[in-house]
């Protein structure tokens, strides 16, 4: 399986950069992982290109959004579980997500009702796939 994260904008702030690359890091001992990242810029040029990114993934597409689905750590370790193909994450920059980047998504998922900046999201959803994985291969990370 590959997990593919597609961001809207660079993380700027070393400490947030970090962090993304501590779990990519320790994620890749499960899975292949793949980054892409879109130029920030005005949000229907993001749209654009966040539309034609998504139309060139075959995996599943998981598109951030607080309006989304909310899991548990566990329950979302067990619903990628379910999912017998690649992983792709989508996470908006700060205008947030086009109706037509929704609309191309196999699932809206949700992190929290709240809205984050979109460096702390990346942060999030990465840790969160590989607490994922740790669960659905029974490691120690997970409390």
């Amino acid at each position: 399986m590959n997990v593919k994260f597609i961001a809207v904008g660079r993380i700027k702030d070393s400490h947030y950069a970090a962090k993304v690359d501590t779990f990519v890091t320790r994620l890749q001992r499960f899975v292949k992982v793949g980054f892409h990242e879109i130029k920030e810029t005005r949000p229907d040029k993001e749209a654009n290109a966040l539309c034609a990114a998504l139309a060139r993934e075959n995996g599943y597409k998981f598109v951030l959004s607080e309006e989304g689905t909310l899991y548990t750590s566990v329950q979302f370790a067990r619903r990628i579980e379910t999912i017998a193909r690649d992983l792709v994450f989508v996470i908006g920059g700060p205008e947030g997500l086009h109706e037509d980047v929704k609309a191309g998504a196999d699932e809206i998922l949700s992190l929290s009702p709240m809205t984050f900046v979109h460096e702390m999201a990346q942060v999030f959803v990465v840790e969160q796939v590989y607490r994922a994985f740790t669960i659905m291969h029974n490691g120690k990370y997970h409390k």
